[in-house]
């Protein structure tokens, strides 16, 4: 009987040890967590991105064609419509003759491509 107290006994102490070590690590590990977000910005209401840079970003991203006809010919938009990605603008033309009238003189079209997004509310134009 004796022998056995013994053996549990070694065996608590053996259990006592290891959930020790593992209360440890868990303890380091929400340590390190926190100290990550902390200095990562986490823990702030803070984005670390200046107004500049934030409005910059905003101006880069790419602007949905915001009419609803061709901005070359003025036919209406639909499925036969081609997709022109020029920079950051996305512009629609009705046909292949379009679509080279505006690789032609893209700047001409833009300016009204602009004008439409910021009357919307979009970015300002550049």
């Amino acid at each position: 009987m004796e022998r056995e107290l013994v053996s549990v006994r070694i065996e608590r102490q053996k259990l006592n040890k290891s959930m020790k070590k593992k209360s440890i690590l868990m303890f380091a590990g929400l340590f390190a967590c926190a100290s990550l977000l902390i200095g990562c910005g986490g823990g702030g209401s803070s984005s670390g991105i200046s107004a500049e840079d934030a409005a910059k970003a905003k101006a880069e991203q790419p602007q949905m064609y915001p009419l609803d006809k061709c901005i070359v010919t003025g036919a209406p938009i639909d499925g036969n419509s081609i997709e022109i990605q020029h920079g950051v603008y996305q512009v629609m033309v009705a046909n292949a003759d379009a679509k080279a009238k505006f690789e032609a003189e893209p700047d001409k079209y833009l300016t009204i491509i602009k004008a439409a997004i910021a009357k919307m509310g979009g970015p300002p134009a550049k």
